[in-house]
């Protein structure tokens, strides 16, 4: 909602170049970057992916705040747990030696049921509770 109210005076690229700036100057002091050089060839290009979609993904979510309505972003953004958790266990049936599995108990696949239960009612859930016109 404050990113919704901070789009009447900036554009979306202002309000994250904002954002990245502000966690730039927190973050950085705090960083090792000795820790990257330690990385082997693919866990660096699983870096520079998560890397690349956060400010893919960043830039995406402002415009859909600029263009879209907020309930229909909030719906996608919902979405997002369940697509994680669906290519944690994708990734580590394809090669265990690089992705752990997730540990993961009932409650959470419940809590992810209920969201995607929540997601679909938000999406259709008016066509589906309005009475229908009989002819």
């Amino acid at each position: 909602m404050a990113q919704k109210l901070m789009l009447r005076k900036f554009s979306s690229q202002q309000i994250l170049l904002m954002m990245y700036f502000g966690c730039v100057i927190v973050f950085t002091p705090m960083a090792e970057f000795s820790q990257v050089q330690a990385l082997t060839p693919f866990t660096l290009i699983c870096f520079i992916y998560c890397c690349l979609n956060t400010l893919i993904g960043y830039g995406s979510y402002a415009e859909a705040l600029n263009r879209w309505d907020v309930s229909k972003v909030s719906v996608v953004v919902m979405l997002v747990p369940l697509f994680t958790i669906l290519f944690s266990h994708i990734s580590h049936m394809i090669s265990p030696n690089y992705f752990a599995a997730p540990e993961l108990n009932s409650i959470s696949y419940i809590g992810a049921f209920v969201v995607v239960c929540g997601a679909i009612l938000s999406a259709i859930g008016h066509k589906l509770l309005s009475p229908h016109n009989e002819k």
